[in-house]
C-alpha cells in the first residue's frame, strides 16, 4: 500500500518564511555564487564597517606562473586579499 507515514523524517522549511532584511542590511551583505564571493560583506547585519577602515580596491589583471596561482588559490576563499596583503608587505619591505 502506498501511504504517507505517520510522521515524516523532516519537517519542510519554506525559505520564504525566513527573516526579512532591510535595504540597508542588503547593502552590507556579502554576495556569493556558490563558494565564489562576488562582493564581500561591508559590515554585519547590525553594524557597518567604518569606511575609513576599508580601503578602495581596484581590480587588476596580473600574470603569474601556474604553480603560484594554484598556491594562492589554495590558501582559501579570501586568497585575493591575502595576496594583496603579501604584495603590500613586500612593497613596504622594499621601501625601507
Amino acid at each position: 500500500m502506498n501511504g504517507k507515514p505517520e510522521k515524516s523524517d523532516q519537517d519542510w522549511f519554506d525559505p520564504d518564511d525566513g527573516i526579512e532584511l532591510t535595504e540597508e542590511q542588503l547593502d552590507r551583505a556579502e554576495y556569493a555564487i556558490g563558494d565564489k564571493i562576488i562582493r564581500p560583506a561591508r559590515g554585519t547585519l547590525t553594524q557597518t564597517y567604518a569606511t575609513a577602515t576599508v580601503p578602495a580596491r581596484e581590480e587588476i589583471s596580473l600574470s603569474v606562473d601556474q604553480d603560484l596561482a594554484n598556491a594562492l588559490r589554495a590558501t582559501g576563499p579570501d586568497w585575493q586579499s591575502k595576496a594583496a596583503d603579501a604584495l603590500r608587505e613586500w612593497l613596504d619591505h622594499r621601501r625601507s
